[in-house]
């Protein structure tokens, strides 16, 4: 049995936390054993609950903010002791995975959630650029167009880089399909951090354009975030209360998809976002920016708009607003597209990646 461990900075909602915590539940355990290491403390988000659910041992090792050198030697110690084959990081989990990966020979697969010049600096990246070069660790892109800034920023071969894409759970959300509201509605939602990333000012700016052209729209955001309370600020500002909910973080999220008409995502740079995903695998239309991998599996399904351009989101939004045939063409076009990316199809790859840098 191949022993894998995986590292992640914490298991807080995000998509980074949620693509490795699918991929842990999700493996084969019959030819895996695979334990999830977690930096921080447990934080009882619903991703904990997903590996809790699944039987995965979970380990947390209630790291404080900022860089720990007692929790470096306590990794340390416990990778010793459960002598993984391989080791997956993600994130910041690599800070804490390398010594004990180089040290005993294990090869070090790392997913590069964003664009890889967001993902780690300084004397991180140098390490890492060391380690891609001589082949001790191997950076997994999750779009082809991470992958090429990738190679680009660490001076490597593109064949030195793996892509796999991230996974969504396909028939989580399209058993949700035929319980869209039947009403003269035009629901856009947008599912995220309220993060300065994510543009939610911005978007709902845009918003206050297209509930002027079109009065029957509304606009629902679902997630939680440093931003929030300035973005409702700005709702209320605008006169938006009466048309904009705010969800906070909930766990019922294909049913709030299955509610809604376009999906929206105005971010200023994304790596491969698992909300599209998800929203494409509830039959949605999307409306984003077209940075990181986006562009790679929003095509036919939605409409692509330049980072910062308020004018070609309040278009787009008024677009698919407007024509309802168009949202259900798109969104047919998103079904056919996403279930390249269903979870078992996604996790086999993993696992054969597995098998191939085993130690």
């Amino acid at each position: 049995m191949i022993k894998i461990a995986i590292v992640v900075p914490s298991l807080v909602i995000g998509g980074a936390e949620n693509m490795a915590a699918q991929l842990a539940a999700n493996i084969d355990k019959n030819r895996f054993c695979v334990e999830l290491l977690v930096m921080s403390s447990p934080k009882e988000t619903n991703i904990e609950k997903t590996v809790k659910d699944a039987g995965v041992k979970t380990v947390y090792f209630n790291k404080e903010l900022g860089f720990s050198i007692k929790t470096l030697w306590v990794v340390y110690k416990y990778l010793n002791q459960f002598k993984p084959d391989v080791v997956h990081t993600h994130l910041s989990g690599c800070v804490y995975a390398i010594p004990w990966a180089l040290l005993h020979g294990v090869t070090m697969l790392h997913t590069i959630h964003n664009r890889p010049i967001y993902e780690v600096e300084g004397s991180i990246r140098r390490v890492l650029k060391f380690l891609y070069k001589k082949r001790r660790a191997v950076p997994v892109a999750i779009s082809n167009i991470i992958a090429r800034e990738t190679a680009d920023l660490y001076n490597i071969s593109p064949d030195l880089v793996e892509t796999i894409f991230n996974p969504v759970d396909v028939a989580r959300f399209t058993a949700r399909l035929k319980k869209r509201a039947q009403d003269n509605k035009v629901v856009f939602v947008s599912v995220g951090r309220f993060s300065p990333q994510k543009n939610y000012i911005g978007l709902v700016e845009a918003f206050s354009c297209v509930s002027k052209e079109l009065p029957v729209a509304r606009l629902v955001l679902i997630g939680d975030g440093e931003l929030k309370l300035i973005v409702e600020k700005k709702v209320e500002q605008l006169g938006l209360k009466d048309k904009v909910e705010f969800t906070g973080n909930v766990a019922d999220i294909p049913q709030r998809l299955a509610r809604a008409d376009v999906f929206v995502l105005p971010s200023h740079y994304e790596g491969l976002p698992m909300s599209i995903l998800e929203a494409m695998a509830a039959g949605l239309p999307v409306i984003a920016t077209a940075v990181g991998g986006i562009p790679d599996i929003v095509k036919e399904n939605g409409i692509l708009v330049n980072a910062g351009d308020m004018k070609g989101l309040v278009d787009a939004m008024i677009k698919l607003g407007k024509d309802e045939e168009l949202r259900k063409k798109m969104g047919e076009k998103a079904l056919a597209e996403v279930i390249k990316y269903d979870l078992p199809e996604v996790t086999a790859q993993y696992e054969r990646l597995y098998e191939r840098y085993r130690k």
